[in-house]
């Protein structure tokens, strides 16, 4: 369903580069950006999707060896278990890289966007996006 499992890469940078874009401008809205802050913000998220790019692309490539291990016969527990650890590792790099990039965004943005951006995050992982909404209207 989502293409050939040989080509060579998994990750296709403009596509990534259209998500980014959108991304950009739902957030840029949510917490009216300056002009300063789109410039600041933009090459901050572009300079972290390229380089994290091979990250992910070890990622998608380890998870597609796990489903080739578990689709063998010839594959043991241990040797899917050990894949797994490796992907394990390289999601912990992503997940660094995004923390630094969090704390990069919140030196850019002032306190007022800093709690727009919380509230929304507190909205969504509760699924009382519309109380923390109201809340900021205030």
């Amino acid at each position: 369903l989502a293409g050939p499992l040989n080509s060579d890469s998994l990750v296709d940078p403009e596509w990534e580069n259209a998500v980014r874009k959108h991304v950009e401008k739902r957030f840029f809205n949510l917490i009216d950006a300056t002009e300063t802050q789109k410039s600041q913000l933009d090459d901050l998220f572009k300079q972290r999707v390229e380089g994290n790019r091979q990250t992910r692309e070890q990622v998608k490539k380890g998870v597609v060896e796990v489903a080739q291990l578990m689709a063998e016969d010839t594959a043991t527990d241990e040797q899917i278990r050990s894949k797994v650890k490796e992907i394990q590792k390289v999601r912990q790099q992503l997940i660094d890289s995004r923390l630094d990039t969090a704390l990069k965004v919140r030196a850019i943005l002032t306190k007022e966007q800093r709690q727009i951006v919380s509230n929304k995050v507190i909205g969504f992982i509760t699924g009382n996006q519309r109380q923390f909404l109201l809340r900021s209207m205030n």
